[in-house]
């Protein structure tokens, strides 16, 4: 299901685990309409899991377009 909202994450409520603080794990607010932008700039990260993650992210955002 989607639920559209403009709502921002309320870090107060957000509960790292320990493997997500220690490796710099961090949640964001990214308007709609620059997400593919900010998305597409981890694809030439050093690390392979940023590139690995934000290719995912890409795919999964163009099948959201085709319902939003």
């Amino acid at each position: 299901y989607i639920v559209k909202t403009d709502k921002v994450p309320d870090m107060e409520h957000i509960k790292l685990t320990k493997q997500e603080q220690k490796y710099d794990f961090n949640i964001k607010h990214i308007p709609l309409d620059s997400f593919e932008e900010y998305v597409k700039v981890f694809l030439n990260n050093e690390k392979e899991i940023n590139r690995w993650i934000a290719s995912e992210m890409l795919s999964a955002f163009e099948e959201l377009k085709t319902v939003i």
